[in-house]
Formats: C-alpha cells, structure tokens, sequence
C-alpha cells in the first residue's frame, strides 16, 4: 500500500512540474576530460570579449563600405530686403539649392583604405582570439592533469603510510629491549610523519584544485570524471617543431599585421583632408513663393588645406615608423618564440629521460625482490627472509612509480605546452604536423581481434561486412584462425588470398591463429609443426598483399583436466613446444614474428619455464580475462610487463567481449588501462576475444 502511494505522489510531482513547466532533474552521466573540452569555449569570458570585439569589427567595416556614396544635400538661404548686389541671386529674398555630390577622392581612395585598415584589425583581433583559445586550452590541460598527478600522491602516499607502518610495528616488537636500536624506528617515524603531512596536504589541495575548475564550468566537483587522459606521443625533431612553431606563431602574425595597418595607414594619410567632389543640382530662387524660378546647376568643390604637405610628411613618417616598429617586434617574437620552445622541449627530452631511468630502476627493484622472494622459496644456504627488506624493497618500489607517474604527467604538461607554442591545439594536428610520416603521425597501437570461424567471413558479402565492421571499430589486426575447413578451402580456392588482400587494402594486418591445448605433449607437435609449415609455404608462394604478417599460437595447457596435478610439467612442455615453433618460423623465406597467448599466472608457477616463453616469442598477449576494472587488470599484468620490458619483446593485453554488458564498458576499460600502462616499455595494445562477442555486444548497443 505504501508503494503505491509513493508512486501516486510521484506521477503527481510529474504532471504538476510538466502544467507548470518545472524542470524536472535529469540523471545524466559525469563530464569527462573530452566533455569538458568542447565546453571550453562556452565558459572562457576571455574568449567571448574578444568574440564580441570581433563582431562589433565586423559591423564597423560594414558601416565603412556604406559611409562615403553619394551624398543628398540640401542648403536654403533668405535676405529680407535683397542684397541689391550686381549679381542678380544675390537680389533674391529666398535661395534654395538640393545637390546630389560623390566626393571622389573618398570613395577611390579614402574608403578602400579605411575598409584595408578595419581587415588588419580584424586580423589583429583574429590573432588575438586564436591565441586566446589556446591558452584557454592550455590552462584547462595542465590544471587537469596537475589533479591527476595529486591523486597519484594520494594514492602512494598512503600506500607509502602503510608500509613504514607495518616497519615500524616489526622493528619495534624486534627492538623493544635495546634502545640503543630504536633510531632506526624514529627514522622511519620521521619518514611516515612527512609523507603523512604529505598526504594531509594534498587532500586539501586537490579538493580546493576540483572546486576552482568545476565552478568555471558552473559545476561541482562530483560532476566531473577525473579519468587519465589518453596522449599519445610522437617523436619530435626540434628543427622541424620550430619552422612549424614561427609559422603558426600569433605574436608573429600578430604583430605583421600591425605592421601592414601601420602601411595601409600611411597610405591613408596622403589623401586626408584632400576634396574632389562633382555635383548635380536644382536652384530654386525668388522673391515670393508663387513666383519662384527653378533650374539645374552642375559644378565641382575642391579643396586642399594650405598645411596639407607638411602634415601629410609628418603622418606619413609616422605610421611608417610605427609599420617598421611592428616588422621588428615580429623578428623579435620569433626569436623569444624560438628561445621558449627550445627550453621547453629539452625540459620534455629530460623527462623522458627520467621516466626511462625510474623504468629501469624500476626493473631492477622488481628483480631483486624476486631474488629476494627465490630466495625465500628455496632456503637458499638456510637464508631467512627478513620481512622488513621486502617491505622496505616494497616502500622502494612505490615511491619510484610515484616518481614516474609524476614525471608522466609533468611531461604530458609540457607537451600540451608544445602544442600550445606550436600554434595548435588539438594533440593528433601536432603529432600530425611533426612526424616524419603520416604512418608515424598515426601512431597506432595494436587493435586485435580473434576470428575464430574464419571460413563464414572469407568471401562475398560476409566478408564486406566484417571489414566495415573493423574499420568501424578501430580494429587493425586479425588473429585469422587456420582450421582443418580453412586449410582444406584454401587447398581448393584462393578465398584466403583474397580476405588477406583485402583486409591488407583496408589497413588492417592478419596473424594466422592457431593452436590445441594437447600441442604441448611431445607425440602431439608434429601436428603444430605440419600447421605451421602450411602457413609458411602459403606465404611463401604467395604474392604480398595476401602473405600473413605473423603466427599466432593460442595452445592454453591451463585448460586441460590434468592441469591441477601436472602444472609445472605441462608449462615446461609449452616452452619447448615454443621453442620448436620459433625455430621453424625463424627458417621461413621471410621471417614471421611469433605471437603467443598466456593467462596472467604463469609467473606463478615456474618464472623459469615462462622466461623461455618469452625468449622465443616475439610477443605475448596476456589474457586478462575476469577482470572488470583497470586497476584489476594492471594487477594481473604488472609481473609479466616486468619480466617482458627486461627482456625487449612486447606485449598486448587481451579482453573478453563477452564478459561485459555494454560497450562503453569494454572501450572504458581499454581506454582506462591503455592511460596506465603507455609508460611500459614494451607495451603494444590491446585484443579482444573474440569477433562474434564483440559484434554482439556492439549489436546490442545499437539496438537500444
């Protein structure tokens, strides 16, 4: 019963908002980076004063082209009893002329000058608004990613808290009785209370950093995502950066069309105060109105001020000198534009430098806990684990990601500066702008997907609409599964060849997928061997556009019944089964790069046997399959990352399609982790598993 009143009092609340045209409140999801993007220009007042400056310009040149046509006049004079002169109008009582005049001198030379000078203006204030705008974006990004980089010292911070915690919970029961030891504790006292402080500190800070950005988009801080924002960074050749800098440069334009105003001012000034003007008239004259005389009158009026030469030479001299003033200031802006850019792209090399080296230091942290951890595991010369060096190694390890995190983002600050200077705003111009190549320029990383019946899109209409279907997705590679159907119908026609071809015509390379969990018994590998010299010899007596681009072995023993029992024998036996597809790959006329699919736990279980994986592949896609959220996923992942980045292959990170409800969840997520993970070294994209789950989920998404 109490539900249905509820109910009843709001479909009443409803229909009195709609007769009264309330607003009624709308649930709508938060702003991200992008969205607030676009709002930029909606709430920077900077930006709409100069707009408005703009227009009021504009009406102005408007006014100009009308100003000086052809002029109606009209001029009456009355003298009481004559002037009883010799000339005879002058006897007149009443003397009424109407002229119709176009001064010459103004209408050829004064007003296009003047519309010239308004146009320079208007380039002026042009220059001015772009300039605006930039920075508007400028200061929006760096603001952004200045909260980012807090909650990232929030975030360790705390996990910094935790760790000297538990130290100094350890050392203490350890060094309760001997005092003369308990300096130790107080230096590690000494470190929580700072980067306690620390912590304190920047909770207050970010929350006043949201406030002052949401009230400039007139919202609250709880309305906005503060997400990691997806930049991609291209290399960048100084030389090529600067020419691209001056030519874009608003200062630079900026002060040329001053320059040209000062000229068009100069120009101007020759004919000021100079008049040429013919005229056609009607006199009208007499001493009583009903008996006045009428007729045309034709003539000229010229004058010229006696001063008009030294004046004209002196404002002459003068916009000149100002037109040389602005051509120097220019010269000048693109020597300090120069000096500016320089300073800042070395700041942005040097961080790259620094995040390399935290990387790397990085490397060797995760190594030494790991000798630390093997060492534990084996007793090696009846070593104890001390587990204060572990979480020492672990306060270590934290506080260097802190580090590469922040210079991440300083580095990101800088390169939206560059942006910034480059006279761009949007980072996929610049990128755009500085590459070598459009191929560069691009970018892209790895967008695969598996395709696992292969033979219901390999011609005709199905295939057209699986190629669409990747363009419109982003994908840009195929993981095309080589089955016993594929072989026998590729032994019979060239439909492959022609999928490959097109696939490769639409930007879009193709692995030949393959694999069986039994492959890795020893009996079993003749039958990964004949598959593989199968993909070869296509490839090799095939033309280029259809030749596979790599091998894709998809051989999971995790899947077996006897996994539990024989986990560490069954892995072991992958490696060597790797091994053996490696070395007949490498023998092929052209060498096909060796892509392997791993779960997230082989590290668990022998470090070894997934150390020569890794050896003998080129590069490994982590099936972080269960796992809903980035930081889920960068969990599973970050062992592996490790072990591959010291090693120099790569890795792409593999989701299920199936395990989401809606797309914007899997894009979230791929979008979430790529931010996370672009900083590792070895990082090259991500698959999704596999076509027929994602085309329903987009299917889905569509339908609604």
């Amino acid at each position: 019963m109490v539900n249905k009143n509820l109910l009843r009092l709001f479909l009443l609340f409803i229909s009195f908002c709609a007769a009264a045209n309330c607003p009624v409140i709308a649930f709508q999801k938060n702003h991200t980076f992008q969205d607030l993007e676009k709002l930029l220009m909606q709430h920077d007042y900077a930006v709409a004063a100069i707009m408005q400056k703009m227009q009021a310009m504009e009406s102005r040149r408007s006014a100009a082209k009308a100003q000086y046509l052809p002029k109606l006049s009209t001029s009456y004079r009355f003298f009481g009893d004559g002037l009883n002169l010799a000339e005879e109008d002058f006897g007149r009582k009443h003397f009424l002329t109407l002229r119709l005049s176009q001064d010459l001198v103004k209408l050829t030379k004064v007003r296009s000058n003047k519309i010239d000078g308004i146009n320079a203006e208007l380039d002026i204030i042009a220059s001015q608004l772009q300039s605006s705008k930039r920075f508007s974006f400028l200061e929006f990004r760096k603001a952004y990613i200045e909260i980012l980089r807090n909650h990232s010292r929030i975030f360790y911070y705390k996990r910094l808290i935790n760790t000297y915690e538990k130290i100094i919970k350890i050392k203490r029961s350890r060094y309760e009785e001997q005092e003369e030891l308990l300096t130790e504790v107080l230096e590690i006292e000494k470190e929580r209370i700072n980067v306690r402080g620390l912590h304190a500190y920047y909770q207050t800070q970010i929350k006043k950093q949201k406030d002052v950005l949401a009230e400039f988009f007139q919202l609250t801080r709880f309305d906005i995502e503060w997400n990691e924002t997806e930049l991609r960074h291209v290399p960048i050749r100084e030389a090529k950066l600067l020419a691209v800098a001056v030519k874009n440069s608003d200062g630079f334009k900026l002060n040329q069309a001053k320059a040209r105003l000062a000229d068009i001012r100069a120009d101007g000034s020759m004919y000021d105060n100079v008049t040429f003007s013919p005229y056609l008239g009607l006199r009208i004259r007499g001493d009583k109105f009903n008996k006045l005389q009428t007729g045309p009158e034709v003539g000229v009026n010229f004058s010229i001020p006696l001063w008009l030469k030294s004046v004209r030479t002196n404002k002459h001299n003068q916009y000149k000198y100002e037109s040389n003033a602005s051509k120097l200031a220019a010269e000048h802006e693109a020597f300090e534009l120069k000096q500016k850019v320089i300073s800042v792209l070395h700041k942005y090399q040097l961080l790259d430098v620094q995040i390399k080296n935290s990387s790397d230091i990085l490397d060797l942290l995760n190594e030494k806990t790991r000798i630390q951890e093997s060492r534990h595991a084996n007793e090696l010369r009846n070593l104890k684990l001390d587990p204060v060096t572990l979480l020492e190694l672990e306060a270590q390890i934290a506080a260097k990601k802190l580090d590469r995190i922040c210079f991440k983002y300083e580095r990101d600050q800088f390169y939206y500066e560059l942006i910034y200077l480059a006279g761009m705003t949007q980072p996929k111009n610049f990128a755009y702008h500085l590459a070598k190549n459009r191929e560069v320029a691009m970018n892209q990383q790895t967008k695969g997907i598996w395709l696992w019946n292969t033979s219901e899109v390999l011609k005709g209409e199905p295939r057209a609409r699986f190629i669409a279907f990747c363009k419109s997705t982003g994908i840009n590679k195929v993981f095309v599964s080589i089955n016993k159907k594929v072989v026998s119908s590729i032994e019979q026609s060239s439909d492959l060849q022609t999928f490959i071809a097109h696939l490769h015509h639409a930007g879009i390379k193709a692995a030949a997928l393959m694999g069986e969990p039994t492959w890795v018994y020893e009996k079993n590998r003749q039958k990964m061997l004949r598959r593989l010299r199968f993909v070869l010899d296509y490839n090799d007596n095939t033309i280029d556009p259809a030749r596979f681009d790599a091998i894709h072995l998809d051989i999971e023993p995790h899947t077996l019944a006897e996994w539990g029992n024989y986990k560490k024998f069954l892995l072991n036996n992958l490696a060597e089964t790797i091994k053996l597809a490696n070395n007949l790959t490498s023998r092929g006329k052209q060498r096909l790069p060796l892509e392997i699919d791993i779960p997230t736990f082989y590290h668990k279980i022998d470090k070894t046997a997934l150390e020569k994986i890794v050896q003998n592949a080129d590069t490994l896609t982590i099936m972080a399959y269960e796992r809903l959220t980035a930081e889920r996923v960068m969990k599973s992942v970050e062992n592996i990352f490790a072990l591959v980045n010291r090693m120099g292959k790569r890795v792409v990170i593999g989701l299920n399609a199936k395990e989401f409800s809606e797309k914007e969840m899997l894009e979230n997520l791929i979008k979430n982790v790529g931010d996370k993970v672009s900083l590792e070294k070895s990082y090259a994209g991500f698959a999704i598993h596999d076509f027929h789950h994602y085309r329903n989920l987009i299917e889905k998404r569509n339908a609604l």
